[in-house]
């Protein structure tokens, strides 16, 4: 429990500490500050703390181009002598959201290739659990999401919730006590609030699924009947309608000619602004179906993912 006083002071002096504004990320980054949503709890948005702590308010960029994502990442190379992760970059204001990669790309592996950097080689499931437990012991805690993100030589939180289906599944498999926390109605609507407030939009399912550090899409089914009416709750503007057969076409033809290539499933969950791989299959049977008819080349290599979601 903090009191007003003492959260504006832990900000003010983790801003003199670090030498600028503090980023809800950078926040949220180190396991010694508040949570950012105790902040959105306490004074309504976390720039409104800021205000208080004597800090001009963050400013959310929405758009960048590639040049730029690509120049972002050698610049973060040369000030740190690091290749850039996932989690290295989580706290660097001067570093675009990974999503922005993302959505350029289709992946941050993609991206780091396009900057001339390797991308770390993919683990296997086992090795990731093995870290995880290396990480606890050295620690001597549980690993939250927090420590973890804080560390740039593990993996990145969101690899262990798309491997295992969430980070503390991950947790179980590696052998920690897992203590669930019970939110409350008002707690659930403040994340959702403080998410859209950080990627500058009303947020979506896919963009609520993809965030490590976001509640469950079943807690708000759970509280609240259905996203949607938690959305309202929060002040958004209700998300557009389901899209037709064509334009789910037109936007996948789109996104591929944006990456340039045939995009695949782990591409397509990822991006928020794209329709579900299982919307693609409803309408086309398949998600290979879909690509067929968006004229797309099918690359067994290239596109395993989307074969496997033939099912």
């Amino acid at each position: 429990m903090y009191s007003d006083a003492k959260l504006i002071l832990l900000l003010k002096k983790f801003g003199e500490r670090i030498g600028r504004t503090p980023s809800a990320h950078a926040v949220g980054a180190d396991p010694d500050m508040p949570n950012p949503i105790t902040y959105v709890n306490h004074f309504g948005s976390f720039n409104n703390a800021l205000k208080l702590a004597g800090f001009e308010p963050n400013l959310i960029r929405k758009t960048y181009t590639d040049e730029e994502l690509i120049q972002s990442l050698k610049n973060f190379y040369e000030r740190t002598g690091k290749v850039p992760n996932t989690n290295s970059i989580l706290s660097d204001p001067d570093v675009p959201r990974i999503q922005a990669f993302v959505n350029h790309f289709g992946s941050f592996k993609n991206a780091l290739e396009s900057a001339g950097f390797k991308a770390r080689e993919k683990l296997s499931d086992e090795e990731l659990i093995q870290l995880l437990k290396d990480f606890g012991k050295k620690t001597g805690k549980t690993p939250t999401v927090e420590l973890v993100n804080a560390d740039p030589d593990m993996p990145s939180v969101g690899s262990y919730c798309s491997r295992f289906r969430g980070f503390n599944k991950a947790l179980e498999l590696a052998g920690f006590e897992i203590q669930k926390k019970i939110l409350t109605d008002e707690e659930l609507i403040e994340y959702l609030r403080d998410f859209g407030e950080r990627m500058g939009r009303t947020p979506t399912q896919k963009m609520v699924c993809s965030d490590p550090e976001m509640p469950s899409l079943s807690a708000y089914r759970n509280h609240f009947g259905n996203f949607n009416k938690a959305l309202e709750l929060a002040g958004f503007t209700l998300n557009s309608g389901r899209r037709t057969s064509k334009e789910a076409i037109e936007l996948l033809k789109e996104f591929g000619e944006k990456i340039g290539r045939t995009p695949t499933v782990d591409m397509v969950n990822a991006n928020p602004d794209l329709p579900s791989v299982p919307t693609f299959m409803k309408y086309f049977g398949s998600f290979n179906n879909a690509l067929r008819v968006a004229g797309f080349r099918l690359n067994r290599r290239d596109n395993k993912e989307s074969i496997e979601g033939d099912g």
